[in-house]
């Protein structure tokens, strides 16, 4: 399915489903200070992100490592805001043993730390398009086969994938 685009309110669009994870760090993004530094522009992202989920033009990928981190969330408006987003999400994968190992060495190779390395292996495994993280310490230390990026990057990649579409 095409998503038309309609100038500067649409930062991405393109040709056929894709599969995203969303790591905590962006799904909390909604509740964070829009006044500092790129705050307001990835909500704004992750609101359109939302929107196309919901369409059907995004599948969102949730996670037994997303629901364990959002249910040690200390703020009940985020924590909530989170179970409901990804309770509409089409795919789940749990935390398996092969998901444990490859955990290991995400820690061990790339230095990510726990937390991180858990919510990698699990998209790896789900086999997801994009990872979108505003976590750019993750960004700039993953190595491996996932396409993981700022949700901005993600924006961009987009745009210019349609073009050359």
């Amino acid at each position: 399915m095409s998503v038309p685009r309609s100038g500067k309110s649409c930062w991405f669009s393109y040709s056929g489903e894709v599969k995203l994870y969303l790591d905590n760090s962006f799904l909390n993004r909604f509740f964070d200070d829009p006044a500092l530094g790129t705050n307001k522009l990835e909500r704004d992202i992750l609101l359109r992100v939302l929107d196309q989920a919901h369409t059907g033009d995004i599948q969102l990928v949730n996670s037994s490592v997303i629901e364990f981190e959002n249910a040690r969330n200390p703020f009940p408006q985020r924590k909530q805001f989170v179970e409901q987003v990804m309770k509409s999400a089409p795919i789940f994968r749990s935390y398996t043993e092969d998901a444990a190992g490859r955990v290991k060495e995400l820690v061990d190779i790339c230095k990510l730390s726990l937390y991180d390395a858990r919510h990698v292996a699990v998209a790896e495994a789900a086999q997801v398009d994009f990872f979108l993280t505003c976590d750019y310490d993750l960004v700039k230390k993953y190595q491996g086969t996932l396409n993981v990026m700022t949700p901005i990057t993600f924006a961009n990649n987009y745009e210019q994938h349609d073009e050359k579409s």
